[in-house]
């Protein structure tokens, strides 16, 4: 049982939470990327440095959160790669289901943070979601932080982190269709070569909205989020990593508060390493140059979370907010009623990739 606060603490009915390195942490599966080109790199006796050149110039999705087709796209433009030798080719496999298991493993909560979610839903607060990560990759990374949590006894099924957000904002995939049953079969194609099940695909896809123009900080997009739920602005809180996330928060007239998630922005030396081979040159990490990028841009920070999301649950008074219909965790079970009953079905399997 939380501890009671103090009478003047501030009121939030609204939580715009960013994903990446707020809830996990993204950057060390990101850094499994490594192990990936390296293997690919011995196996086809090329420079890792032409490896890591390619990965730098590829879209951001194939860079961090999707390398089974990064590495498609590296066979379709890199004349050395186009060999066509069976041992390239089942390299290549072999590459991509490393990298699939490993960034399985490596998609976990960090300790504290589903109990937070758990907290802010039992309190009624509205709980968003928003990040620049693009919807396929997205869907795959929420249910393997669910299927883990699951397996940790953090959750009664994986369908239940569904209830604990009232709605996700994304980016869109590469090559991702406007129409809705074209889509439909856009998404059950990502299932087939991904690690996903379909149903839970589908479920967590009525709760997306994707924003196709731009990225944070983008004003347009926190207009959309105030739209779909009307709250009083020091009734607001946004927390997110990245000086980014804090410049979003200050977009709108007036401002929300900002949380910055330190926690999050502390880059391990081999991730950081790593990154300045294969990111953008111009992007800004570590805890050091995101807090000079807030001083510099005037963000004004509201609270520090140090160590760990769940802080937060002393600093602020969470209540009700928008009433809208939500799922609860009864509605998760039903959806899951079929795997509920064989929980076999709840082991992440590989997909056929040599097929």
């Amino acid at each position: 049982m939380r501890s009671p606060l103090p009478e003047q603490t501030p009121i939030k009915t609204l939580v715009i939470l960013d994903k990446d390195n707020c809830e996990l942490d993204t950057l060390e599966v990101f850094g499994a990327l490594e192990a990936t080109l390296a293997k690919i790199a011995r196996s086809r006796q090329l420079p890792i440095e032409l490896l890591h050149d390619l990965t730098r110039e590829a879209e951001g999705e194939h860079r961090f959160n999707d390398a089974v087709s990064l590495i498609d796209h590296m066979n379709e433009i890199e004349p050395r790669f186009k060999t066509g030798k069976k041992k390239h080719i089942k390299s290549d496999i072999s590459a991509k289901e490393d990298w699939l298991k490993k960034t399985s493993k490596l998609s976990t909560f960090y300790p504290g943070v589903l109990d937070t979610l758990k907290a802010w839903h039992d309190s009624g607060t509205n709980v968003v979601t928003k990040t620049d990560c693009e919807r396929l990759p997205l869907i795959r990374r929420i249910w393997l932080t669910a299927i883990n949590a699951y397996n940790d006894n953090q959750l009664k099924t994986p369908y239940e982190i569904i209830s604990l957000y009232d709605h996700i904002y994304c980016k869109p995939s590469l090559g991702e269709p406007d129409n809705a049953d074209e889509f439909d079969s856009y998404l059950r194609q990502f299932c087939q070569t991904s690690d996903v099940p379909p149903s839970f695909a589908a479920a967590l896809n009525q709760h997306i909205t994707v924003f196709r123009d731009g990225h944070k900080p983008s004003q347009s997009h926190m207009n959309v989020i105030l739209e779909n739920y009307p709250t009083r602005r020091e009734h607001i809180l946004y927390i997110g990593d990245n000086y980014k996330d804090g410049l979003e928060a200050q977009t709108v007239e007036p401002a929300v508060d900002f949380a910055w998630a330190r926690y999050g922005a502390d880059w391990k030396p081999q991730v950081r390493n790593f990154y300045s081979k294969v990111g953008s040159k111009s992007y800004r990490y570590g805890v050091e140059e995101i807090a000079s990028m807030l001083e510099l841009h005037g963000v004004n920070v509201r609270l520090v979370l140090e160590t760990s999301l769940s802080d937060v649950l002393k600093h602020f008074d969470f209540q009700s907010g928008w009433n809208l219909p939500r799922r609860t965790l009864e509605d998760a079970l039903k959806t899951d009623q079929q795997a509920a009953r064989n929980p076999a079905l709840y082991r992440v399997s590989m997909p056929r990739l040599g097929q």
